[in-house]
């Protein structure tokens, strides 16, 4: 069913000037400018826009509210053999910037094509039994005709109400789309889901690492920039009133730009963590409002036995969680090709109303993940579970949610939430992507790279 949600029409291609590492770094190779440029944000997409800057001569500084850099990439390191990634934990597709930056690492990485499995009608069923499952193909069969939706733009839930669907076939659904969007199905958007299928471009592929972590890939990538970053500092005002830019953070400490890019997550800027003067125009505040970002927990889970089989890397089980991963499905360690030693986690991931539900629980959410897993595999997990963590990025001081999505009537939000204002104030991040790849790391360097284009074209 994966393969039917991620698939894209044929034709598609990808954007020449966002598409790679390899592309010109060197955009106007005789600028000449005095002024200065500060990024606000250490993720993926305000690294991003930094490098090119860099790369083009301008004189930028990176200031980060955290005592580290990469946002929503993020490792637990000593839980097992392996790194574990807290945040984004694969490379979605081959045709993208990030999928470049990986490759140009030399880090081992490979692609996920372990075995997936579902409880159905009380039984554990491997996908490729899955198609004669009555629920399975309801679910499906919705899949496949959901981008043919023309009508107005409604909720997913609202589409659903008019299809005869089971509760299983629903929580199919769930757990595929509305999941995997970082919501629920009542508040995601049926034209925003449709218009990012089809203008995906990165391809379908899951790459994972093999024994790295994708911090490391942005340690490398941004090594030349990594003096340009200033830690351990959140930006609480930016006043754009006059001829430069004045930036204060929460120790009162005043920083001084021509020009500034705002890739902060989009709770912050809902939530005025950050003061602007003057104000932010009113359509750009609305235009937040048509974005969502909710809730998200992962419960990582290391046992002291496999029991969800050597070569599974994905597992459905219908209940409050609604999937769950096996990271070490692959893994080898530097000095021992044993696999079936490696896969010994599972992650549960729950996004929208369920990640809040077990953000609410905290610690307490890892006995709802391990009685998802009792009930499937018949209390191996509670017998065999040696140690767990919990990763709520919901509350993460600087993050506060999972990853964008498009809620109903949202048309056009992206495009003004990117616009500058006085050619002084850009805009990056995920959320700003407006051509599908939202919810991306590669979605947000594709916008750090735009934001940056944006200021040299417009100094040259």
């Amino acid at each position: 069913m994966r393969k039917l949600l991620l698939s894209l029409p044929a034709g598609y291609v990808l954007p020449s000037v966002l598409s790679s590492c390899e592309t010109q770094d060197d955009l106007f190779p005789n600028l000449s400018f005095g002024g200065k440029v500060i990024v606000v944000g250490a993720g993926a997409a305000g690294l991003h826009a930094a490098y090119i800057l860099h790369k083009n001569g301008v004189d930028v500084q990176v200031l980060e509210a955290t005592n580290r850099v990469g946002g929503r990439i993020k490792a637990l390191d000593e839980f097992t053999g392996y790194p574990l990634e807290l945040g984004a934990d694969h490379v979605r597709g081959v045709n993208s910037v990030f999928y470049d930056a990986v490759r140009i690492s030399n880090f081992e990485y490979y692609q996920d094509r372990g075995k997936t499995y579902y409880q159905l009608t009380g039984k554990i069923i491997e996908e490729s039994e899955a198609n004669s499952n009555t629920s399975f193909r309801a679910a499906s069969k919705v899949i496949e005709k959901l981008p043919l939706y023309s009508g107005p733009d409604i909720s997913l839930s609202d589409y659903l109400d008019k299809e005869p669907l089971s509760d299983e076939s629903l929580t199919l659904l769930n757990s595929f789309i509305a999941n995997e969007f970082g919501t629920d199905l009542d508040l995601l958007s049926v034209a925003g889901y449709n218009e990012a299928l089809a203008k995906r471009t990165s391809g379908n592929e899951k790459i994972i690492l093999r024994r790295r972590s994708f911090s490391e890939v942005l340690d490398i990538q941004y090594s030349p920039i990594s003096s340009k970053i200033r830690q351990n500092t959140p930006i609480k005002s930016i006043d754009y009133s006059s001829g430069k830019v004045v930036l204060t953070d929460d120790a009162n400490q005043t920083y001084e730009a021509d020009k500034v890019i705002v890739t902060v997550p989009l709770p912050i800027l809902k939530e005025g963590r950050i003061s602007f003067s003057p104000a932010l125009p009113e359509e750009k505040l609305l235009a937040m409002d048509g974005i969502g970002m909710d809730a998200s927990v992962k419960i990582f889970m290391r046992f002291g036995q496999n029991f969800w089989g050597d070569e599974t890397s994905t597992v459905y089980p219908g209940g409050i969680i609604p999937e769950y991963r096996a990271p070490g499905w692959g893994k080898r360690s530097e000095f021992d090709d044993d696999l079936i030693f490696f896969n010994n986690v599972l992650v549960g991931e729950a996004n929208g109303s369920a990640g809040a539900t077990l953000s609410e629980l905290g610690n307490d959410a890892v006995a709802y993940a391990l009685r998802d897993l009792d009930e499937m595999f018949n209390g191996q997990a509670t017998k065999f579970l040696t140690q767990s963590y919990v990763m709520d990025w919901s509350k993460d001081t600087f993050t506060k949610g999972a990853y964008s999505y498009p809620k109903v009537g949202s048309e056009g939000a992206r495009e003004i939430l990117a616009s500058a204002i006085d050619n002084k104030i850009y805009f990056a991040g995920e959320a700003t992507h407006n051509e599908g790849h939202f919810g991306t790391v590669h979605g947000a360097m594709e916008t750090g790279y735009r934001a940056a284009y944006e200021i040299l074209k417009s100094i040259s």
